[in-house]
C-alpha cells in the first residue's frame, strides 16, 4: 500500500511531468485514432444513407427510350429493385436544374421538411436552394412536362447528389444549380427516359474492391442483356413505324386507284365526246355538201330556166318584131283580109307567150332571189353549226389539256407520295439501332468518384503522418520514463534498503506509467474519434446526415496493447538497469558526466571570441549529449510534422491553377451535339465573333489496366497543331510536339503503367474494343490522365476517319453571353469553362486543405507538449546546477539565458535537420498521397519553411517563459542540501 501511495505522490508532486506524458500519449493516440477512423466513419454514414434511401447500382439509358419490356428483360433473381423513371433538364429563373420523377423504390429522397406531393402541380425541392411553399416556373423544355408551375411542398436531400456540387448542365451557364422531384404523372412522354437498378448484394462499402468486382461482373451481365434488348427495341420500333405507315400506304393505294379511275372515266368521257364531235362534224360536212349541191343544182336549174326563158323571150320579141304593124299590114295587106286575121291571132299568141315567158322569168328571178336567201340562211346555219362544233372542239381540247394537267399533277402527287413512302420505309429500315448506356454510381452520383479520390488521399495521410506522431510519442514517453527512473535512483535504493523486492519497487513505476498510459490512450482515443472524424466530415461538402462516432474496439485494444507493451517494456528495462546496482550505490548521487573538449575549441578564431557563458553552453551541449539529442530529435519531429502539414497544403492547393494555366490554355471546352469532320458553315457562323483560336478535337474516355486496378484516361486527337495545349517533358521540361507515329501520355498514367518512350500501351474504349498506342512522349499533367495525338495517328490507331466531337477555344465575350448564344443552338450539347474547372478542382481539394490545417494545429500541440516535457525533465535534472548558479550570483536573466541558450541551440539544430529531412522525403510522401488521376506538387513554398520556423521558435519562446517561472521558484538552500 505504501508503494502505491508513493506512486500517487509521484503524480501529485511531478504533476507537470505526468501531464506532459499524459498529453503526449493522448494527442498521439487521439490524432492517430481520429484520423484513422475518419474515413471509415464517413463511409459508414454514406453507406448507411445509401442503403436507407436505396441508391441505385446501375442507371440504364437508351437512345430509343425504354419500355416495360426492358424492365421485364432486366428482372432477374439477383435483382432487388428495378424501376423506370424520367428526368429532364430545364431552366428556372435562368438557373439550370434537373427535374426527376419521384421514384418509390430506388433513389428515394430524405424528407427534411414538409410532405410528399399529392398533386401533379406539387414538387420536392433541394433543401439547399429552395423554401417551402415557393412557386417555381419552368421556362425551358416544357414539351416533356404537363405542368410548368410547381409548388414546393417538401424539402429534401437525395442520394444522387452526394455533395453540394451538382455537376454540369447543358443549359444556362453550364452549371447545374439544383434539382426537383415531381410526380411521374407530371411528365408527358410515352416511354421511360431511364431505368434504375439495384442488386441484392448492393449495400456494402461501395468503394470496397469486392463491390467494384461485383459491379464489373454485373456490368458484363447487363451488357449481354443490352445486346438482345437493343435488337428487340429496334425491331419493335420498326414494327410500330411500319404499323403506323400501313394506313398511310393503304390510303395512298386507294387514292392512286380512285384517282386513276376518275382520270380514266374522264378520259373515256372525253373520248366519247370526241367521237360524238367527229360524228357531228361528219354529219355537218355531209349536210353542208348536200345543201351546197342542192343549192347549186337549183341555181343551175333556175339559171338554165332563166336562160331558156330569156331565149324564148328573145325569140318571141324577134317574132313580134318581124311581124308587120297594122298600117303596114293595111298598106301591104289591104287586100289581104284573111291574112290579117291570121296575123293578129299569131301576134296575140306571141304576146301571150312573151307575157307567160316574162312571168316565168320573173318567177325564176324571184326563185333565184329566194334561193340566194336560202343560201345565205343555209350558210348562216352552217356557220352557227360550225361554230358550235368548233366550240365543242375547243371545249374538248380544253378538257384534254385539263385532263393532261390533272394526270401530270396526279402522277406527280402519287410519285411524291410513293417517294415519301419509299423514303419512310427506307428510314424505318435504316433506323439506327437502339443503344444502351449503362452507368454506375461513379458516373451518376455527383462527386462520387471525386470523393473516393479524396477518401484515398485522407487515408494515405492517415497511414503516413500518424506514423511520425507515434514515433515522436514513443521517443518522448520512453525518454520521460527513462529519465524519471534515472532521477529517482536514490528512492529506489531506499526502498531496496528497506527490504522491498525489485518487483514491488518496479510496480510503483508500472502503476505510474499505466495510469498515464491508460488514461492518455482512452481519453485520446475517445476524444479523437469524437472530434477528428466530425471535423474531417465537415471539410467535405456532403449532404449526408450528421456523423455519429463509432467505437472500433479492435483498434482501441491494439492501441492499448501497443502502448502498454511499449511503456511497460521501457519501464522494466530502465528499472532493471538501475536495480542491478547495489542499494548503497543507488543511494548516492549519480556522478555527473565528465567534461570534454568540444570541436569549437580546435577552431581558435571562434573559441577566442566566445564569452564565458557561451563556452559553458557549448560544453554543456557536448557534455549532456543524451539530453541534447532528445531535444534535437523532439524538435526535428515536431518541425517535420508542421512542415509536412504546410507542404501537403502547398502540394494540393495549386494543382488546379497549374493544370489550367501551365498545361492547358483554353477558356471553353464545347461538346458538340453531332460529330463533324471539319468546321461547317453553320458552326463557323455560330462561333465567329464570340470564340477565336478554335481547335477541333476528338475526345473519348478509355480504361487501362495496371496491376489489379483499372484507370481512366481521355483520348485527345487534334485537328491541327495548336497553342492551347502545352506538353512539357517530365525530365527536360522542354516542349514536346505531337507526331504522326505516337501519342504523348501524361506522367501519372506513365508512372502507373511503368512505361517509357517507345513502349506501347493497350487500352479499351467505352464499347470494350481494345486498341494499342505507342508512347512518343511523357508530359507534365496534374489533373486526370490523357493521351494526346494527331488526327493522322488517330486514324492509324482506330482505323477509321476522325469525327470531331469537341471544340477548344479562347473567348472574346463574357461567359454569360457565350452560354446563351451557344446553348440556344442545336449544335452544342454542353460547355465546360476553364474558370469553373479550376473552381471545381479547388473545391475538390478544399476539404484536404482544412484537414492539413488541422494537422498543423495538432502537430503544434504535440510539439508544445514535447517541448514542455523536455523542458520539465531538463529543469528537474538541473535543479542543483541552477541553484549553484544563483548562489554564485548569476542574475535571473543570466540564469535564464544560461538554460535557454542550450534549448534554443538544440531546437535550431532540430529545426534545420527537420526542414532538411522533410525536404528530402516530401516528394516520396506526396506520391503515397496521390490518387490514380492526380499529381501533386513535389516542392514546398518558401513561406511554409518560414511558418514552420516561426511556429517552432514561438514554442521555444513559450518554453523560455515557463523556464523563467520555474527558475525563479527554485529554492537554493533546499536544492543544495546534501543528498543524505
Amino acid at each position: 500500500m505504501l508503494l502505491y501511495k508513493n506512486a500517487y505522490l509521484k503524480i501529485r508532486h511531478s504533476l507537470g511531468r505526468f501531464l506532459s506524458l499524459f498529453l503526449i500519449i493522448a494527442i498521439g493516440v487521439g490524432f492517430y485514432a481520429g484520423i484513422k477512423e475518419a474515413i471509415p466513419q464517413i463511409r459508414h454514414v454514406q453507406n448507411t444513407y445509401n442503403k436507407k434511401y436505396h441508391l441505385m447500382d446501375f442507371k440504364i439509358v437508351s437512345t430509343q427510350g425504354l419500355t416495360q419490356k426492358d424492365i421485364q428483360a432486366l428482372t432477374r433473381k439477383d435483382v432487388k429493385e428495378i424501376e423506370g423513371s424520367y428526368n429532364v433538364e430545364a431552366l428556372e429563373k435562368d438557373h439550370a436544374i434537373m427535374i426527376h420523377a419521384i421514384t418509390t423504390h430506388i433513389n428515394t429522397s430524405r424528407l427534411i421538411k414538409g410532405r410528399m406531393p399529392q398533386k401533379k402541380e406539387e414538387c420536392l425541392a433541394d433543401v439547399k436552394h429552395y423554401k417551402l411553399h415557393q412557386v417555381l416556373t419552368i421556362t425551358k423544355d416544357q414539351k416533356q412536362l404537363k405542368v410548368h408551375r410547381f409548388k414546393v411542398v417538401g424539402l429534401i436531400t437525395n442520394p444522387l447528389y452526394a455533395t453540394t456540387n451538382y455537376g454540369t448542365a447543358s443549359l444556362g451557364n453550364g452549371q447545374r444549380f439544383s434539382y426537383l422531384y415531381i410526380p411521374k404523372e407530371s411528365f408527358d412522354v410515352p416511354v421511360y427516359h431511364l431505368i434504375y437498378l439495384t442488386f441484392k448484394r448492393s449495400y456494402e462499402d461501395a468503394y470496397a474492391k469486392s463491390y467494384k468486382t461485383f459491379i464489373k461482373e454485373k456490368t458484363n451481365t447487363l451488357q449481354s442483356i443490352a445486346r438482345q434488348a437493343e435488337t428487340r427495341r429496334t425491331q419493335d420500333l420498326k414494327n410500330e413505324a411500319y404499323q403506323k405507315l400501313k394506313p398511310k400506304e393503304k390510303k395512298l393505294t386507294k387514292k392512286k386507284s380512285e384517282g386513276l379511275h376518275a382520270l380514266q372515266k374522264q378520259e373515256n368521257k372525253i373520248k366519247k365526246a370526241q367521237s360524238q364531235l367527229q360524228k357531228a362534224q361528219v354529219t355537218f360536212n355531209t349536210q353542208k355538201v348536200q345543201a351546197q349541191k342542192q343549192m347549186t343544182h337549183a341555181r343551175i336549174k333556175l339559171q338554165k330556166q332563166i336562160s331558156q326563158l330569156k331565149e324564148a323571150e328573145k325569140k318571141c320579141q324577134q317574132a313580134l318584131a318581124t311581124m308587120p304593124t297594122a298600117k303596114s299590114q293595111q298598106v301591104n295587106t289591104a287586100a289581104m283580109p284573111v291574112k290579117q286575121a291570121a296575123f293578129s291571132k299569131q301576134q296575140a299568141t306571141l304576146e301571150k307567150q312573151l307575157k307567160t315567158i316574162q312571168t316565168n322569168k320573173q318567177k325564176c328571178y324571184t326563185a333565184m332571189q329566194k334561193l340566194k336567201g336560202q343560201e345565205t340562211q343555209s350558210q348562216k346555219q352552217f356557220a352557227a353549226w360550225q361554230m358550235r362544233l368548233h366550240t365543242q372542239a375547243q371545249q374538248l381540247t380544253n378538257a384534254q389539256e385539263q385532263l393532261h394537267t390533272q394526270k401530270q399533277k396526279f402522277t406527280k402527287e402519287i410519285k411524291n407520295a410513293e417517294s415519301k413512302m419509299k423514303q419512310a420505309k427506307k428510314k424505318i429500315a435504316s433506323l439506327k439501332k437502339a443503344k444502351w448506356y449503362i452507368t454506375t454510381r461513379n458516373d451518376e452520383v455527383t462527386s462520387y468518384k471525386d470523393l473516393e479520390g479524396q477518401y484515398d488521399e485522407v487515408t494515405a495521410i492517415a497511414n503516413i503522418i500518424p506514423v511520425f506522431f507515434i514515433i515522436i510519442v514513443m521517443m518522448m514517453t520512453s525518454n520521460t520514463m527513462t529519465r524519471m527512473i534515472s532521477e529517482e535512483r536514490s528512492e529506489m535504493g531506499t526502498f531496496a534498503s528497506l527490504g522491498f523486492s525489485d518487483r514491488q519497487i518496479v510496480s510503483t513505476y508500472l502503476c505510474y506509467v499505466l495510469v498515464a498510459t491508460l488514461s492518455g490512450v482512452c481519453l485520446g482515443y475517445f476524444i479523437g474519434i469524437a472530434t477528428l472524424p466530425r471535423f474531417v466530415y465537415n471539410c467535405f461538402p456532403l449532404t449526408y446526415p450528421a456523423l455519429t462516432p463509432l467505437l472500433n474496439l479492435p483498434l482501441l485494444l491494439i492501441i492499448l496493447t501497443v502502448a502498454i507493451v511499449l511503456m511497460v517494456g521501457v519501464t522494466l528495462l530502465s528499472c532493471d538497469r538501475e536495480l542491478r546496482e547495489a542499494p548503497a550505490y543507488l543511494l548516492r548521487e549519480k556522478a555527473p558526466s565528465k567534461g570534454a573538449h568540444v570541436i569549437f575549441e580546435r577552431i581558435p578564431w571562434i573559441w577566442r571570441h566566445c564569452s564565458f557563458s557561451w563556452k559553458v553552453t557549448l560544453r554543456n551541449l557536448s557534455r549532456y549529449k543524451k539530453r541534447t539529442i532528445m531535444t534535437i530529435f523532439g524538435t526535428l519531429g515536431c518541425a517535420m510534422l508542421i512542415l509536412l502539414g504546410f507542404g501537403i497544403r502547398d502540394g494540393i492547393s495549386s494543382i488546379g491553377e497549374r493544370q489550367y494555366k501551365e498545361c492547358v490554355h483554353y477558356d471553353e471546352m464545347i461538346i458538340l451535339n453531332h460529330t463533324v469532320t471539319k468546321e461547317t458553315k453553320a458552326l463557323r457562323k455560330l462561333f465567329d465573333g464570340s470564340l477565336n483560336k478554335r481547335l477541333y478535337a476528338y475526345s473519348s474516355a478509355n480504361t487501362y489496366s495496371y496491376g489489379d486496378h483499372e484507370g481512366t484516361f481521355y483520348t485527345m486527337a487534334f485537328s491541327k497543331t495548336n497553342d492551347l495545349f502545352t506538353f512539357k517533358d517530365i525530365h527536360s521540361a522542354k516542349n514536346l510536339t505531337l507526331t504522326d507515329d505516337g501519342a504523348i501520355i501524361t506522367q501519372k498514367m506513365a508512372e502507373l503503367l511503368k512505361v517509357k518512350i517507345g513502349n506501347k500501351v493497350s487500352f479499351k474504349d467505352s464499347e470494350g474494343k481494345r486498341y494499342t498506342i505507342r508512347v512518343s512522349g511523357i508530359c507534365h499533367n496534374y489533373v486526370s490522365n490523357y493521351a494526346y495525338m494527331t488526327k493522322a495517328y488517330y486514324q492509324k490507331v482506330y482505323h477509321k476517319p476522325i469525327q470531331f466531337n469537341t471544340v477548344f477555344a479562347k473567348s472574346q465575350v463574357s461567359q454569360q453571353k457565350i452560354t446563351k448564344h451557344l446553348l440556344d443552338s442545336d449544335h452544342v450539347l454542353t460547355i465546360q469553362y476553364t474558370a469553373n474547372l479550376i473552381d471545381q478542382a479547388n473545391k475538390s481539394i478544399s476539404g484536404l486543405d482544412e484537414i492539413v490545417v488541422m494537422l498543423v494545429i495538432i502537430s503544434s500541440l504535440l510539439a508544445l507538449s514535447v517541448l514542455y516535457n523536455l523542458t520539465s525533465i531538463n529543469m528537474s535534472e538541473r535543479t542543483r546546477e541552477i541553484a549553484t548558479l544563483k548562489v554564485l550570483g548569476f542574475k535571473p536573466s543570466e540564469t535564464n539565458a544560461y538554460i535557454d541558450r542550450e534549448t534554443i541551440i538544440a531546437m535550431i539544430i532540430g529545426i534545420l535537420f527537420g526542414l532538411l529531412v522533410t525536404t528530402l522525403i516530401f516528394g516520396t510522401l506526396m506520391q503515397f498521397v496521390e490518387t490514380s488521376d492526380t499529381v501533386f506538387i513535389k516542392t514546398m513554398k518558401p513561406i511554409s519553411y518560414l511558418y514552420t520556423i516561426g511556429i517552432t521558435l514561438s514554442f521555444a519562446f513559450i518554453m523560455a517563459i515557463i523556464t523563467s517561472y520555474k527558475v525563479n521558484r527554485i529554492d537554493m538552500i533546499e536544492s543544495l542540501k546534501s543528498i543524505e
